[in-house]
């Protein structure tokens, strides 16, 4: 991942890999002090924007997701439905990984630690992957300017 210059988006969607993104700036046991910081000051900052009351609803559509579920853990205790979306299906499918429990998805485990952590009970992290897993109904990629589905849970709408 270190030195790598993409220059655009085919670039991107080519040698892009998530896992080497996923391992880089979101694990709690690698990385620089410095980037596990920023992560948290991120899920803080995401804690405290959906926990205020002013933000909430019936569908949230992540504009960018990545590969990532950081954004989305507190956003799921207030919105009915989350709908993913991302330029890249390499970063869905890791997304959709996770979602299904496959193996070698991601272990994002520290990260939901930390936002039940903030939301005053650490313990009851299982519960809120299995909550954020109902509450992405899906992942759609956007590329250049098209819309398609890579996948849906749940009943036809």
């Amino acid at each position: 991942m270190a030195g790598k210059v993409y220059m655009g988006g085919e670039d991107y969607e080519k040698e892009f890999t998530p896992k080497d993104y996923l391992t880089t700036f979101y694990s709690f046991d690698s990385g620089t002090v410095a980037e596990q910081e920023i992560v948290k000051f991120s899920l803080q900052n995401l804690y405290q924007t959906f926990s205020t009351g002013g933000v909430g609803g019936d569908v949230l559509i992540d504009i960018g997701s990545g590969p990532t579920i950081y954004q989305l853990l507190s956003a799921c205790e207030v919105f009915r439905e989350i709908i993913a979306t991302d330029y890249t299906p390499q970063n869905l499918q890791e997304l959709q990984k996770w979602l299904k429990k496959e193996p070698g998805a991601y272990d994002w485990s520290s990260i939901v630690q930390h936002v039940c952590e903030l939301e005053g009970d650490r313990s009851r992290w299982q519960e809120k992957e299995a909550k954020l897993r109902r509450t992405v109904t899906r992942a759609y990629c956007v590329n250049d300017g098209l819309y398609f589905v890579v996948a849906r849970k749940g009943p036809s709408a």
